[in-house]
């Protein structure tokens, strides 16, 4: 290659990186252009006005809980947050501009007093987690099914009476927490939450459940203790994944067999109900280490279960069986009468 050539060759990567550093810097003067906009945008004067009302500190990090908390002043750093937590603030509204908060993930309001959620919630795109644990709300607002990202769902304490259809639009759940609201009857819609988890059931008023709760595949931790559940759907057996059982406090009768299919449970809490006898297949659930009838009618143990090997707790309590036939004396450590 000629001098000349090598001399264009090297006049065109000298442009070419200029080029790319006069772009970079055009970027940066735009995206900084683009920031001092928002900054001055009302909705930002709006949130920290809201936040001095009620008394909300400045942004830090609580070393104890191992969180950021408070609501910070710089406007700057009001565009970057990526998680807010506001419990305990005896909160009774939540501002509309909220929802200019495009890159948060998490949002905490646990242990507050509002009635409902504003309807801007729904631009959180990004929101991953959401938390609004023992408030006022009586439903839940359709805001919130646009929130696909959303994996962590917390509504327990609340005053819900029912479950939106369009809860199967949050695709992306792991975990669903509805204990202690006053639901009588789920949605059918709501066994298409595939990625689910965890659901919490506890303390409502159900008196049944959707029949197709067994598609529910990836299931490891289901709570139905104190509802009025008078039996379990049969497609329950499906939940092949599940580990952990909680139906206490209900008004089951039997002990169903399709509880037989759930190899990988190693908990299951069945007291207070009106059972009168425990199975052979109980035994055969091999994983089992935490088993409880207290409460029941319960006289006799099943064989089977003299050869539980994994058993650490089996809670006897409040039943007619006061002693355990000697087959089961190495079981002594264990019971709880």
């Amino acid at each position: 290659m000629s001098d000349k050539n090598l001399s264009v060759t090297s006049s065109s990567s000298v442009a070419l990186m200029q080029t790319r550093q006069l772009l970079g810097v055009t970027e940066q003067i735009l995206n900084h252009s683009h920031d001092v906009r928002v900054i001055n945008k009302p909705w930002v004067d709006e949130l920290i006005a809201w936040a001095d009302e009620h008394n909300i500190p400045d942004y830090f990090f609580d070393e104890k809980k191992q969180r950021w908390g408070g609501f910070p002043r710089d406007k700057e750093s009001i565009l970057k947050l990526s998680a807010l937590y506001f419990g305990c603030k005896q909160l009774t509204n939540l501002p509309e501009a909220i929802g200019n908060l495009h890159n948060l993930i998490e949002l905490n309001l646990r242990f507050n007093q509002l009635p409902s959620l504003p309807e801007s919630i729904s631009n959180l795109e990004k929101l991953r987690i959401l938390n609004i644990k023992f408030n006022r709300l009586i439903a839940l607002p359709k805001s919130i099914s646009t929130l696909h990202r959303l994996t962590e769902l917390d509504l327990s304490d609340n005053r819900l009476t029912y479950l939106p259809q369009f809860i199967d639009s949050l695709s992306q759940l792991r975990k669903l927490n509805l204990w202690n609201n006053q639901i009588t009857l789920l949605p059918d819609t709501l066994v298409k939450l595939h990625n689910l988890r965890e659901l919490y059931l506890w303390k409502n008023k159900l008196i049944k459940l959707p029949e197709g709760i067994g598609e529910l595949i990836n299931l490891e931790k289901l709570y139905l203790k104190d509802n009025y559940l008078t039996h379990l759907p049969e497609s329950i057996g499906q939940l092949t994944k599940l580990r952990v059982l909680y139906a206490g406090e209900n008004n089951l009768t039997v002990i169903p067999e399709f509880l037989a299919q759930l190899k990988c449970l190693t908990r299951l809490g069945l007291d207070s109900n009106r059972l009168t006898e425990i199975p052979e297949f109980i035994g055969e659930l091999e994983n089992l280490t935490f088993l409880s009838f207290k409460n029941n009618q319960i006289s006799k143990l099943p064989k089977s279960l003299a050869h539980s090997r994994c058993l650490e707790t089996l809670d006897l309590r409040d039943n007619p069986i006061k002693e355990l036939h000697p087959e089961f004396s190495h079981l002594n450590d264990i019971v709880l009468f």
